[in-house]
């Protein structure tokens, strides 16, 4: 058995490749569970976003005004027209 002291040229290149292959390996995990935290956070953005839409619609309409079985219609330019219907209450006697 050998004990030699100097790296040889093949040890050097055998750490070197391994090296870079933790090195891409570990770039790529990173690069995967960024894109997992952007998309999660994309999406919480975009339901947010539509939540503030739709409060936005409810006040700027006053749509709690609106009384139980009422209808609600909103004329947008563009021929666009949006109807609004609030639905009465089931006793506590009916089934829905």
């Amino acid at each position: 058995m050998a004990t030699d002291s100097q790296l040889t040229i093949e040890t050097a290149l055998n750490v070197g490749l391994a090296l870079l292959g933790w090195l891409y390996i570990m770039s790529r995990t990173w690069r995967w569970l960024g894109s997992i935290f952007l998309k999660q956070w994309k999406k919480r953005r975009k339901q947010e976003l539509r939540q503030k839409a739709l409060e936005a619609f409810y006040d700027a309409f006053e749509l709690s005004r609106i009384e139980p079985g009422t209808t609600a219609r909103i004329a947008t330019k563009g021929d666009l027209m949006i109807v609004m219907f609030r639905q009465e209450r089931a006793e506590k006697g009916e089934s829905a």
